[in-house]
């Protein structure tokens, strides 16, 4: 799944209808089909009847009537929620400094600068230097910024490259690098394992409670 231009989820592979919505069956036997709108912080979950999404004109159609009907109301919603939730350090995942990029959803996020600021510079280079690779396989897109020094791409986020990179700096540091159907992983480990077996279950283990799963090495 991937964010439209919209506002709405849509499936991101190609094998399926960009107006597919999931069939929702109630306890009552009522079936309803799922919208799910997005805005910066916000999601929101519509049930809708099945017979108001039949064509691809209806969907576009309503689509455009609730978009144009919430998002300036959900504003001062997503102001609430900013101030009484964000917090410098609410992305902070103790024992790791990490960078998150989701292209499908057009979201980054990641360890505070705070913590950054900790590792070294050697550490710092190599980072750099992995995720230049990584531009440099991705095929070339139009982008859009979200967030500082991270371009996401705004058009086909549906790429099915599966890869990871595992560097052993002269420091002893370890960085790790893993892409997986369009959103990539980086952690840097300072003070880890010796062997490329222990960093990997690290990396594994990370991936389970904190992404839930999505970037699993088989």
């Amino acid at each position: 799944w991937k964010l439209g231009g919209d506002g709405f989820v849509v499936p991101a592979e190609s094998a399926y209808s960009p107006f597919a919505a999931p069939r929702v069956h109630m306890q009552e036997e009522d079936c309803f089909r799922l919208l799910v709108y997005q805005q910066e912080m916000t999601t929101l979950l519509l049930l809708v009847e099945p017979e108001r999404l039949r064509t691809s004109s209806q969907r576009t159609s309503l689509c455009s009537f609730i978009g144009s009907l919430i998002a300036n109301r959900l504003r001062p919603l997503e102001a609430t929620l900013s101030e009484h939730f964000s917090s410098p350090n609410r992305w902070h995942i103790s024992g790791y400094r990490y960078l998150f990029v989701d292209r499908p959803f057009r979201t980054v996020r990641g360890s505070p600068t705070s913590k950054i600021n900790t590792l070294s510079k050697e550490s710092l280079s190599v980072l750099a230097a992995i995720q230049e690779d990584a531009r440099q396989a991705v095929p070339s897109r139009r982008s859009s910024s979200c967030g500082p020094g991270v371009g996401v791409a705004s058009d086909d986020c549906s790429e099915e490259q599966e890869w990871e990179v595992c560097v052993r700096a002269h420091h002893d540091a370890w960085i790790v690098a893993r892409f997986c159907r369009g959103r990539e992983l980086y952690v840097v480990l300072e003070k880890a394992g010796d062997t490329l077996m222990e960093i990997q279950d690290l990396i594994q283990r990370f991936s389970e409670s904190s992404f839930g799963g999505i970037f699993d090495v088989d």
